[in-house]
């Protein structure tokens, strides 16, 4: 737990990590929990648990990523497999794989290489696809 900057890198596994302020943070492993309350960055080379983010956050995944919370501003990419993607503000978001379930709940811009099961958005959404998408849902 720290309450101000910091800098953390793990080679190995990270059960909880939790930071208040200003964070960069990056895996190489398995992460359970990660936690942060303002500006982070965070990079994943294999599996993440569960992250969650108050407030602003650039997140990178190279492996499967359970599930991502992002409470304000993010931009995320995925080169894996996405089980559930939950945004509540604006979000920015690339995937290089599958997705089962994309929700966003503000302004998002959207782009997928693979294939897509199922893609809600709340508010204003642009799509793109480059292979094949089965559903995408648009409420306004």
């Amino acid at each position: 737990m720290n309450g101000k900057f910091s800098i953390v890198s793990f080679c190995g596994i990270a059960g909880a990590l939790v930071n208040a302020e200003f964070s960069i943070v990056t895996f190489y492993r398995v992460a359970g929990v990660l936690v942060n309350a303002e500006f982070s960055i965070v990079a994943f080379c294999e599996l993440a648990g569960v992250l969650v983010n108050g407030g602003f956050s650039i997140v990178a995944f190279a492996g499967p990523a359970e599930a991502l919370v992002n409470g304000g501003f993010s931009i995320v990419a995925f080169c894996g497999l996405t089980r559930v993607l939950v945004n509540g503000g604006f979000s920015i978001v690339a995937f290089c794989g599958l997705t089962r379930v994309l929700v966003n709940g503000g302004f998002s811009i959207v782009a997928f290489c693979g294939l897509t099961r199922v893609l809600v958005n709340g508010g204003f959404s642009i799509y793109c696809y480059f292979f094949q998408g089965r559903r995408g849902v648009s409420e306004r």
